[in-house]
């Protein structure tokens, strides 16, 4: 069975990019450019995993992940940070609220296909 991926981002060009990365995965990839898009995706789907950018109109990447892991329904899904934010205080920050792990843009499609495998097995 196919695990399913929400990559949550409002530039275009890393949703492509993403969705490029894992096209040839056993994968199905979700794509939401803000947490109105996200909500009507997890209203459908529980999704395997969750990519989250930082830098998002409305609500920003720490207090969606916030939400997740405050919801019964949704604490489990292992969630990425994706973000060009690289500082020490980030990282801190992204462990307090619940994040799997994060990752820095620009990052390299190997390693974010790694990382994204380690947290699904």
């Amino acid at each position: 069975m196919k695990k399913t991926i929400v990559v949550v981002d409002d530039e275009e060009d890393i949703l492509l990019l993403i969705k490029k990365i894992f096209i040839s995965q056993p994968f199905n990839t979700l794509l939401a450019r803000n947490e109105k898009e996200l909500a009507k995706i997890l209203k459908r789907v529980k999704p395997d995993l969750i990519l989250l950018d930082v830098m998002l109109p409305g609500k920003d990447g720490y207090e969606i992940c916030r939400q997740l892991k405050a919801d019964p329904a949704s604490r489990d899904i292992p969630v990425i940070i994706l973000t060009v934010l690289a500082d020490a205080r980030h990282t801190v920050k992204c462990r307090e609220i619940g994040a799997a792990a994060h990752m820095t843009k620009p990052f390299e499609p190997d390693v974010l296909e790694a990382e994204v495998r380690r947290l699904l097995k």
